[in-house]
């Protein structure tokens, strides 16, 4: 009896391990399509977020012309810049999309803590060259159907690797989440 017992565990457990690679298996699949799809969707707002970060830097020149060099929020730019202009060194083949949207959210969040800054102050507000740079940054954004369907894609790409049947998959295989973009400003 004991024999029997040990062995129907046996069985069950060796049902067990293979309905885990069974299914470790099929999830992988729509994984890696959800990510490879932010991943695709990623690549049209590099050039478009390039230009905006390019007057960025124009802005970051005007700051430190202005005598603003430094305060945190101008040295904290030039880091992300920095950090921007590494990451788009490579060719769309070693996109790393985590790092540069990332990236692009931190500048983001930079670039309104200078337009606050500049708004702000009263010093800052006439130095013309500096509110004009503001201003064009202002004005390139890349496109919102580009940005709206992204993040729609990372959204869902989220809500896979959340789910019961993927959670495990995604940790096992490093199927590291995509964030969202926040642009404005």
């Amino acid at each position: 009896m004991a024999r029997r017992v040990r062995r129907i565990a046996l069985v069950v457990v060796v049902l067990l391990v293979i309905a885990g690679v069974a299914l470790a298996v099929t999830s992988r699949g729509r994984l890696a399509d959800d990510r490879d799809q932010v991943d695709e969707l990623w690549l049209p707002l590099r050039a478009p977020l390039v230009d905006r970060y390019a007057n960025l830097d124009a802005v970051l020149g005007q700051l430190r012309d202005a005598g603003a060099g430094e305060r945190d929020v101008t040295r904290d730019l030039a880091r992300g810049l920095d950090r921007w202009n590494r990451l788009q060194g490579g060719s769309n083949d070693d996109v790393d999309t985590e790092a540069e949207v990332i990236a692009a959210n931190n500048l983001e969040g930079l670039f309104n803590r200078v337009n606050q800054t500049v708004g702000s102050s009263p010093r800052l507000q006439t130095v013309t060259p500096l509110t004009e740079a503001v201003t064009t940054v202002t004005l390139v954004v890349p496109p919102a159907p580009a940005v709206t369907a992204y993040n729609d894609a990372a959204e869902t790409y989220q809500d896979t690797r959340e789910q019961a049947r993927y959670s495990l998959t995604a940790r096992l295989f490093d199927f590291e989440p995509r964030p969202t973009l926040l642009t404005g400003g």
